[in-house]
């Protein structure tokens, strides 16, 4: 992609004037799927079919919970702060990890001047110190970047949990506004200038790379929006029209195998072309990794290690998601999705207080996101039943 196809300079008119195409809704609200679901309505004019609970700013927990039993991703972006008064959402990124977590970045008028925040689903707990601004007007879109970047370090979570690869990079992310239409484009364009290789030979591919994902969202979503993912009965669930089902009451039997290694079974069928019996595997294997009973006492615990971390007491959270951890490890063993969360704060922790990583945690956690990366690939063009 040329960095010519994206004008820094675009500014805004205004953040704050409703318009009737709908952005007045989409700058409130602030789950990610819920957002792809109004869009892909709109587009159709078909808004109006959208129950009006799902078009709030804020859910009720049980809804929220709802969506969780869908797809944990579903819960992206629920979990960001309450919007002040007259606050709207000028830009959001939400990244391909187990729930979707989603950075966005808030605007609202002051007394002389335009106040910006930028805010996390963790209390601030992934962000760094420079998290707000103010301006006489709107901001470039240049400055919007410099701003979104110096408050988060988005580059640096997305090449390290990418392996430093630009192709997957730029699949692992999806920037979205209604303000500043080129965003998605220019988050990507700062990729592939911090990570790009300087061979000419990759440029080609890198730029193929980048163009046909355009602004589309992640793996999760689709071109088409949620539809190319998700089942119509999920979809009914989405729009109101049928009730949630419990999906942990009816877990697949696993006849005593592991999760890792119905996986790995799953990557031979269907390197050995066995399509169809690779679709069956790997279906069961994602129901029993995504809808896994956690154990209560690891949730409970996960939850109290968030808020340590969340308030800077790095210390009694690395030490609490160390017990997650190994709660979880007796419960699933060594390779499960549910280990996930705990091991990517362990690492950030040690990240951010300047301490070489575990490669034996950092190595497991990557082998257990690209066995769900495969999982999910491989299930993406066909809806789960």
């Amino acid at each position: 992609m040329s960095e010519n196809m994206v004008d820094y300079s675009f500014r805004p008119v205004t953040y704050f004037q409703a318009s009737e195409t709908g952005d007045d809704i989409l700058s409130k609200v602030k789950g990610a799927v819920r957002r792809q679901a109004i869009k892909g309505l709109m587009a159709e004019n078909r808004l109006d079919e959208m129950p009006e609970e799902l078009l709030k700013e804020d859910l009720d927990e049980e809804t929220r919970q709802a969506l969780g039993r869908i797809h944990p991703s579903f819960m992206g972006g629920e979990y960001l702060p309450s919007l002040d008064n007259e606050e709207v959402m000028i830009a959001i990124v939400t990244i391909n990890s187990t729930l979707s977590d989603t950075v966005a970045v808030l605007a609202r008028s002051g007394e002389d001047c335009i106040c910006y925040r930028v805010v996390d689903e963790y209390n601030g707990g992934t962000l760094g110190e420079k998290t707000a601004m103010t301006s006489r007007r709107p901001l470039t879109l240049r400055e919007l970047l410099d701003f979104f970047l110096g408050a988060w370090d988005f580059l640096e979570i997305v090449a390290g949990n990418c392996s430093y690869s630009v192709p997957d990079m730029l699949e692992w992310f999806s920037g979205d506004s209604s303000f500043y239409p080129s965003f998605h484009e220019a988050l990507a364009q700062e990729i592939i200038e911090m990570y790009g290789e300087e061979d000419d030979d990759d440029e080609g591919d890198i730029a193929q790379t980048t163009a046909s994902i355009g602004i589309k969202p992640q793996r999760f979503y689709k071109e088409s929006g949620i539809k190319g993912y998700l089942s119509e009965d999920d979809l009914n669930i989405l729009f109101g029209r049928k009730a949630a089902p419990d999906r942990n009451e009816t877990l697949p039997d696993l006849d005593g195998r592991k999760w890792s290694d119905m996986v790995r079974e799953v990557e031979k069928l269907r390197d050995s072309n066995h399509m169809d019996e690779a679709m069956e595997l790997a279906s069961i294997a994602y129901r029993a990794g995504e809808y896994a009973r956690d154990p209560h006492e690891a949730s409970e615990l996960e939850q109290a290690a968030i808020e340590h971390r969340a308030q800077g007491r790095l210390s009694e959270a690395e030490e609490i998601f160390w017990k997650v951890l190994e709660i979880r490890e007796k419960a699933f063993g060594r390779e499960h999705p549910n280990h996930i969360s705990a091991m990517w704060e362990i690492l950030e922790i040690y990240r951010q207080s300047g301490r070489q990583v575990p490669e034996d945690l950092e190595d497991r956690y990557h082998t257990i996101r690209n066995m769900c990366f495969e999982l999910s690939d491989l299930l993406m063009f066909k809806p789960l039943s």
